[in-house]
């Protein structure tokens, strides 16, 4: 089973990521279009603040993180429901209330400043304003 999950990207269609070594936040362009997906090294992706290498599905922060949890939860809730309450399945049970659905994510600010990239100028980010150490590429981990 798949459930699709909204995250909110800014208005250049940035998402927000979290480093899961140093826990930084930046952003990455995002694409839908499997086309337009530079693919990570067997490493995965570089995190721009501290050159900590991860897989392509660790870098979620807490935000996005809880929110997938509550999600899954209702939809787990759905399925165990359906399951136990056909007819003739034979099993007594009687659903307890389902989880309220969470909230959804607030709009993602325009924040942070953008860094390109020569080494792969499809793929730019977004790092802290504030940030004034080197800034290395998501994918091949080179500095700007």
């Amino acid at each position: 089973m798949r459930v699709a999950i909204s995250i909110p990207l800014d208005s250049e269609g940035f998402i927000r990521r979290a480093c899961p070594a140093c826990e930084r936040e930046f952003k990455w362009l995002y694409t839908d279009n499997e086309d337009e997906v530079t693919e990570p090294t067997p490493r995965g992706y570089c995190c721009p603040y501290c050159v900590a290498w991860a897989q392509p599905d660790q870098w979620f922060t807490d935000a996005q993180v809880e929110h997938i949890r509550q999600i899954g939860l209702g939809v787990a809730s759905d399925e165990a429901n359906k399951i136990f309450n056909r007819p003739g399945s034979g099993l007594k049970y009687r659903p307890g209330d389902r989880p309220a659905p969470p909230p959804d994510l607030p709009p993602e600010p325009d924040d942070m400043r953008r860094v390109d990239f020569q080494c792969h100028p499809e793929d730019p980010l977004k790092v802290a304003e504030d940030w004034d150490g080197a800034v290395h590429c998501l994918i091949c981990g080179s500095s700007a």
